[in-house]
């Protein structure tokens, strides 16, 4: 078989944060590629995009034809290309055809095809590809599931095939997050894989001083993130007369929300799914106290794990408490800015680049898969 010209390929799920890990791993020496299918408009930051290569101006067209002569042909290239793969739980670009019988059978064979490749294969979860109801803790969460998705019930069992199809024949699999709930088990774990680059999301010299005091949420899906309650939250406060502004942010580019996130004074990231994800983080690294419900168990468990009695900066709530956590923070402006500051030193701690670099060097270590470059990009 010829040698494969990259270490490790990151895709085709097109996840805002690809470009955070193949940043990560080149940070330690390896060769990184992230490819997908089709970008969304989150973020166009990728190294290969399939659907552009092969179709050209008439990319976005035919999105049902694109999926599967894409996802056919970015199989053969992930075989000639890559010695690993970091995806997710929908797998490959094969993972992307459907759920019918036929595209199961297809699905059940991308983990043989890349065993016959000898490529290895690294599985992360993120959020959507492992939430399998039926396994949920968070009665609430899977009440805004129901209601975000009311189809939600009749694509479980693919969800269900995935994460057996990979908790099976992955290589390595990382956990993390609330994702620990749906998984069978994992290899390694972590807070979360996010990577943030603490020089890109940084704190301005000059912190903003705003009156009103300016609140960001920017959520991709209103009802898993308790929207409706943070609305109705600021509207009680400004009824009371504090001078607060709330700014929601969907729909638009992750260059977009760092240019607002830099303008406010809080960030509110949900109050439902019982963990943070990358948003959180980002409005972190800026120096930002960031709201957010964290289960109990779940922080209890990470404190035992990983984080032993090291401060946890984000600020926690429930639906119920948010008026009243809202409340206490904009009048003690102290705490918002102390609370930023340990905000960054934790995602500096656990979710930097060159942090997350090591857990995935480890792991490569483990595969049999050395870094290929001599130096850092």
């Amino acid at each position: 078989m010829l040698p494969k010209k990259i270490d490790i390929g990151i895709g085709p799920e097109p996840m805002v944060n690809n470009e955070g890990h193949s940043r990560a791993l080149r940070l330690k020496g390896y060769s990184t590629e992230t490819f997908i299918i089709r970008a969304t408009h989150i973020t166009s930051k990728y190294d290969y995009n399939a659907s552009h290569v092969v179709f050209g101006r008439f990319s976005g067209r035919f999105p049902k034809v694109e999926a599967y002569v894409c996802a056919i042909y970015l199989t053969f290239r992930v075989l000639l290309r890559y010695k690993c793969l970091y995806q997710y739980f929908h797998g490959g670009a094969l993972g992307f055809l459907g759920g019918n019988l036929r595209s199961e059978l297809v699905k059940n064979a991308e983990p043989l095809i890349y065993k016959i490749g000898n490529i290895r294969t690294v599985l992360m979860p993120y959020g959507s590809d492992v939430h399998l109801m039926k396994r949920c803790k968070n009665l609430s969460l899977k009440n805004a599931r129901s209601v975000n998705n009311r189809d939600h019930r009749k694509i479980e069992q693919g969800i269900a095939n995935q994460i057996d199809r990979w908790s099976l024949h992955a290589d390595h699999i990382i956990g993390g997050c609330d994702w620990v709930d749906y998984i069978p088990g994992w290899d390694s774990l972590l807070l979360a894989h996010f990577a943030i680059d603490t020089d890109a999301w940084k704190p301005l010299q000059s912190p903003p001083s705003n009156n009103p005091v300016k609140i960001l949420h920017a959520p991709n899906h209103r009802q898993l993130k308790g929207t409706e309650y943070i609305e109705r939250a600021i509207s009680e406060l400004q009824e009371e007369g504090m001078s607060i502004e709330l700014v929601i942010l969907e729909g638009v580019s992750n260059e977009r929300v760092k240019e607002v996130m830099e303008s406010v004074d809080i960030v509110v990231d949900q109050l439902l799914i019982g963990w943070y994800a990358m948003y959180a983080l980002e409005a972190m690294a800026m120096g930002k106290p960031v709201i957010c419900y964290i289960r109990p168990d779940l922080l209890e468990f990470y404190k035992r794990t990983i984080t032993g009695n090291e401060l946890f900066p984000i600020i926690q709530s429930t639906p119920e408490e948010f008026t009243d956590v809202l409340r206490k923070l904009i009048i003690d402006k102290e705490r918002i800015s102390k609370t930023g500051l340990a905000s960054r030193e934790f995602v500096l701690q656990h979710h930097s680049l060159d942090r997350i670099g090591s857990h995935f060097d480890e792991i490569n270590i483990r595969l049999g898969i050395k870094p290929s470059q001599s130096c850092n990009d």
